[in-house]
């Protein structure tokens, strides 16, 4: 068993990477990075979220994360490269750290104690101040960031009727959605979908078929249905 701190880990690496971004671009111009810059190696942008900054964000959202999954386990936290989609195009000034607009979708993995989970994070520019982090939800699920928090009450409000109230006994009698997964996308360009989500209530699992569609207008339109065992 690991008696380290990964946070300490992650602040020696990246206190070196800071200090390279400072270096490097201090002086340097402006950017405005949309997702065909996002593998630019020499990018502003790029040395940004690969630096501590980030990177704690990223561990302390997992670390928050887990505490809702009641995830025990004492092993360091290992992140795994993701994948970032702009959202919003993102906008350094000259001479400030952060950026000064923009949104970015930043999904990566955290192995533990043998487990993989994917996670999703939602970066919000501040004005040139640490960026707004927001937690999206674990898993693959493709829906957009608009259309999350709605459907996520929805879900909710679903399994509350359809399977609670829970017992007195129960550890965790408040619902949580614990995974999501993509099961049919015939191609990228598809409107209609369907994805399992896994919530857990009443200190069971509950499988859940999502059927997602975007019509004309990119209202996306949802159905919560229990999955067929």
């Amino acid at each position: 068993m690991s008696t380290s701190n990964p946070l300490i880990n992650i602040v020696k690496h990246g206190i070196m990477v800071t200090a390279l971004i400072m270096g490097l671009h201090s002086q340097s111009l402006a950017e405005t990075v949309t997702e065909e810059d996002l593998k630019n190696v020499n990018s502003r942008f790029f040395h940004y979220v690969n630096a501590y900054i980030v990177s704690s964000a990223l561990y302390q959202e997992a670390v928050k994360i887990n505490a809702n999954m009641h995830f025990s386990c004492n092993e360091e936290y290992k992140i795994l490269p993701g994948e970032m989609t702009v959202l919003q195009p993102i906008v350094f000034d000259k001479n400030i750290l952060h950026p000064t607009s923009g949104v970015w979708h930043h999904r990566y993995s955290v192995t533990r104690c043998s487990k993989t989970i994917m996670y999703n994070t939602y970066v919000i520019a501040n004005k040139g101040k640490t960026p707004i982090i927001v937690s999206g939800l674990n898993g693959d699920s493709k829906v957009p960031f608009n259309s999350l928090f709605e459907i996520s009450v929805a879900t909710y409000t679903y399994v509350n009727y359809h399977y609670g109230p829970c017992p007195a006994e129960s550890k965790y009698p408040q619902p949580f959605i614990y995974s999501t997964e993509v099961l049919h996308t015939p191609d990228e360009s598809a409107s209609t979908w369907q994805e399992r989500w896994t919530v857990e209530m009443c200190d069971a699992m509950i499988p859940l078929r999502m059927t997602m569609h975007n019509d004309a207008g990119d209202k996306l339109n949802f159905q919560i249905s229990p999955e067929a065992r």
